[in-house]
């Protein structure tokens, strides 16, 4: 039988709607991973958090605005991993990190397993709010790029060397692994894969590297 948190502390009446929120947070997220993002109904995420129905609209108006806030936590959470990277190492660690759900010293919440991630990225094509939270992350993530790539890429010799477009390579890779959803046991090969990819990219000489790099 599932263990359902539904006894909130005395407390202020903020601090018991913020409470009552995050219970049905959870509750979604635990039904989302069960039964997948489009299956679970606002019944099963009621059932999981021990409340009524009626009891969750006095927190969130819809079940999607439940979807949408669970997206937000977990783009918050990609950011909190990849943002504190000081390497091209660093961040192709950070980001398979993510890519497999690794848990965050800071965080309170375990992270989205990569099945329902992908489900997320997804549904940004139906949910336009879901693709803004995603659209200012990837601004966020760009513009820490741009200062990361630019010092790395620029090169006197070169001047068609365009950091900017490096950027826009990263974060192509990088929603390309989100929405694939990696299976852990394709991390092993693939982050000394990444690893390389973004030396190259990085490298003032990446046009002669790029492919040597990448070989086993």
């Amino acid at each position: 039988m599932r263990e359902r948190t539904n006894v909130i502390p005395h407390t202020d009446a903020a601090e018991r709607r913020a409470l009552r929120r995050e219970q049905v947070i959870r509750a979604a997220r635990a039904c989302f991973e069960r039964e997948g993002l489009h299956a679970a109904t606002m019944a099963h995420i009621a059932a999981e958090a021990g409340m009524g129905v009626g009891h969750i609209y006095h927190y969130f108006n819809s079940r999607e605005a439940i979807v949408v806030e669970v997206a937000r936590r977990d783009l918050e959470y990609c950011l909190t991993m990849l943002l504190p990277t000081r390497s091209t190492a660093e961040l192709a660690t950070a980001m398979m990190l993510v890519v497999e759900g690794e848990a965050h010293g800071a965080q309170s919440d375990p992270p989205l397993s990569p099945a329902l991630r992908a489900e997320l990225m997804a549904e940004a094509g139906r949910n336009g709010c879901i693709a803004s939270l995603i659209d200012d992350t990837e601004n966020r993530c760009r513009a820490y790029l741009r200062g990361f790539m630019s010092r790395k890429v620029a090169s006197p010799d070169d001047p068609t060397r365009d950091a900017e477009a490096v950027v826009e390579l990263v974060l192509a890779t990088w929603r390309g692994l989100l929405a694939r959803g990696c299976a852990s046991a394709d991390t092993p090969s693939l982050t000394p894969a990444l690893r390389a990819l973004l030396e190259a990219l990085g490298s003032p000489s990446s046009e002669a590297h790029a492919v040597t790099a990448l070989r086993p």
